[in-house]
């Protein structure tokens, strides 16, 4: 199973459960990619705020402003995933890297499948590189649009913006159990970089490309516990406490952002 697979393992208990059942390494088919796909739905949303507002017109007067909001964000989303893990194999003096890794996953795993055997307990351990695209397209239909009930309607802005976030990802993991003691060690790491490209109706010569910058962030966990005989662990480090057990460094900014206007062909 691929470093994609650890990933997504790790966003859903099923997945995750036949993911630590299995101790074997990764194999890679023939004529398969390691890339996976994932569309985004529409997603339309709308409504109606009020507030009581001075009219314009009539300075002296209040009235009801209405704000209506309706868009679809997204309208449509696209994610990539491959697992660089795969490339890297082909890659020399990386390429050893990798096998080394593997070499150490497995022999992990056959001590885990011996103390397993001799009734012992578990040992497992595995890692993943990523490589991550995910765009979406967005539609905001009446942004600002708003009706006072003595001014009248004011007209609205249409903004039509698509977002591109491209990351690297890594980490790994390594899970123990002697007999009643269970211990476990994750740590992850991402790269992003964000970019936005937007369109909007009050400026119909141009649109504007913004660049967020690029952050990099570490996450890492360490859980231990004991597990009594009425099943209950004693240090409560369970996966509601899990925030409370996890260090995230500070977020550091590589490149500033930055946005330009790109005037459009007449």
């Amino acid at each position: 199973m691929g470093g994609s697979a650890l990933k997504e393992a790790e966003e859903d208990p099923e997945k995750k459960q036949l993911f630590e059942s299995s101790q074997s390494q990764r194999k890679f088919k023939k004529g398969n990619l390691p890339v996976r796909f994932e569309i985004t739905p529409p997603k339309f949303t709308g409504g109606v705020s009020w507030k009581y507002v001075e009219s314009q017109k009539h300075p002296n007067q209040i009235g009801v402003e209405y704000a209506f909001k309706l868009g679809a964000l997204p309208l449509i989303g696209l994610t990539g995933r491959l697992d660089l893990l795969f490339a890297a194999q082909f890659i020399p003096y990386l390429g050893a890297v990798v096998k080394a890794l593997d070499r150490s996953v497995k022999a992990i795993a056959n001590v885990g499948e011996a103390m397993q055997y001799f009734g012992l307990g578990n040992m497992s351990a595995d890692y993943y590189f990523d490589l991550v695209a995910s765009t979406r397209l967005n539609i905001d239909v009446t942004r600002g649009a708003k009706y006072h009930t003595i001014d009248g309607f004011t007209s609205g802005n249409l903004s039509v913006f698509s977002d591109l976030e491209i990351s690297l990802e890594a980490g790994g993991y390594l899970k123990v159990k002697v007999f009643d003691i269970q211990g476990e060690a994750i740590i992850n790491a991402t790269a992003k970089a964000k970019f936005k490209l937007e369109w909007k109706s009050e400026k119909k010569d141009q649109c504007t490309f913004s660049f967020d910058g690029v952050e990099a962030t570490i996450f890492a966990l360490i859980k231990m516990g004991r597990k009594s005989e009425s099943g209950i662990n004693d240090l409560d480090l369970t996966i509601e406490t899990k925030e409370q057990q996890t260090t995230k460094f500070d977020t550091v900014t590589i490149f500033k952002p930055f946005s330009i206007d790109i005037e459009l062909p007449k």
